[in-house]
């Protein structure tokens, strides 16, 4: 059966960042190394169209010169993006890289499932009924990847029936695509992030990063149909899956839309109140 035929429900997704966006790509660069300041600019060397003779330069050359060498040919060196910079680090500081896709699929779907359990959580009413179900839920031991994997377990997961292993999930059922990243060249820039103890508002730590600024990020989600979305006409033999059908048509009785923006207001807000 072709995927087409699977899907319930499609949204068209599309994010405009209200402030600089950084995701890691898990690469560093180097100033003067990977990258040059150049028509004030920085530039993202090319160097699989270097010209021989900046190639020659640097293979003969020390490591502690080739910032030097790439001053010397700074003209005649390519580059892959030229980006603004707000503040220009020295030499040799380290530079993180932006992921290509800015936020990636994962990512977003990452942040779909938490919007969806404060959702869920903010639904239990009382205060007392939400604290009950964090503790239950959250194992302060783990690591901090960890901790709520008993808070997700008891909302969006279910055991296999008894002769089958394993768990079923709820977002088993969302796909959500790699973004189209619609931007200029300007919408990126170098900036130094800056890192707070609040409420001190003290610097803690501090990262020059390729960031996001404008532009938009195009998302295709698709909800998948359940296999039985009828759980009254499931026959006695095959009740033993009730648990499991339930799960995996969570998604279809949520307003995602609606979670997200609940979510997102509420985060906003709450990082706001932090500094104001």
């Amino acid at each position: 059966m072709h995927i087409k035929q699977l899907v319930f429900k499609k949204y068209r997704v599309t994010l405009k960042p209200i402030t600089p966006i950084h995701v890691w790509s898990g690469v560093k660069f180097r100033m003067w190394i990977d990258l040059i300041v150049k028509h004030e600019k920085v530039c993202l060397v090319d160097t699989e169209n270097f010209p021989v003779e900046v190639v020659k330069a640097l293979i003969s050359s020390k490591l502690e010169d080739i910032p030097h060498v790439m001053s010397k040919y700074i003209d005649t060196i390519p580059c892959k993006l030229e980006i603004p910079s707000i503040s220009v680090p020295k030499m040799w500081s380290e530079v993180l890289e932006l992921n290509k896709y800015v936020v990636p699929g994962s990512s977003l779907k990452g942040y779909i499932r938490t919007a969806l359990l404060y959702t869920m959580l903010s639904s239990l009413g009382t205060t007392d009924a939400i604290r009950d179900t964090l503790r239950k839920g959250i194992d302060l031991g783990k690591e901090p990847k960890n901790m709520s994997q008993g808070l997700e377990a008891g909302f969006f997961r279910t055991p296999q029936p008894v002769k089958q292993k394993g768990f079923v999930d709820a977002f088993q059922e969302l796909i959500v695509s790699d973004p189209v990243v619609e931007a200029e060249q300007t919408c990126y820039s170098l900036r130094e992030l800056l890192v707070y103890e609040i409420p001190l508002m003290k610097q803690i730590a501090s990262q020059y990063a390729i960031t996001f600024d404008c532009g938009k990020l195009i998302y295709d989600i698709k909800l998948l149909e359940p296999p039985i979305r009828d759980l009254s006409a499931l026959s006695p033999v095959d009740r033993e899956h009730h648990n499991v059908l339930n799960k995996l048509s969570l998604l279809l009785r949520v307003d995602l839309i609606d979670a997200l923006r609940a979510f997102g207001c509420n985060t906003i807000e709450k990082e706001l109140n932090k500094i104001i």
